[in-house]
């Protein structure tokens, strides 16, 4: 498999990552993107070295997110959580209550575990 020189880039939703030696459509081919919670969808099929560089900035990523979450309302955390994350069938089946009592870390568990179901995204070992 070819070697790749990854680019990353915010293009307003989290982290687009780019492969400067491959070009698509006169840009640079995209590979991945990585949400802003820390998790990350690959695009095609790359290198270990490539998969590993997206792994380890998903998890810095995460990482910041992390903070933030902590940093904002119950209500602020319910807002993102039905806005940008669950269908209705998810927020249904969890509750709006239960969804406004969880403490930031059993919320962030849920954001990351519906972007991935929903969205085709992993979480980094």
């Amino acid at each position: 498999m070819k070697t790749c020189d990854l680019m990353f880039g915010s293009l307003g939703n989290g982290l687009t990552v780019f492969d400067r030696a491959q070009r698509q459509s006169g840009d640079y081919k995209t590979v991945a993107h990585i949400d802003p919670c820390g998790v990350y969808k690959l695009y095609c099929a790359l290198p270990a070295d490539a998969v590993s560089q997206i792994k380890q900035m998903a998890r810095s990523e995460g990482e910041r997110f992390a903070v933030y979450w902590q940093n904002v309302t119950p209500a602020r955390r319910h807002h993102e959580l039905i806005e940008c994350v669950l269908n209705w069938n998810q927020y249904t089946e969890i509750g709006c209550e239960a969804i406004l009592h969880m403490n930031a870390d059993e919320s962030l568990d849920i954001y990351r575990k519906f972007t991935c179901e929903n969205g085709g995204y992993t979480l980094p070992e």
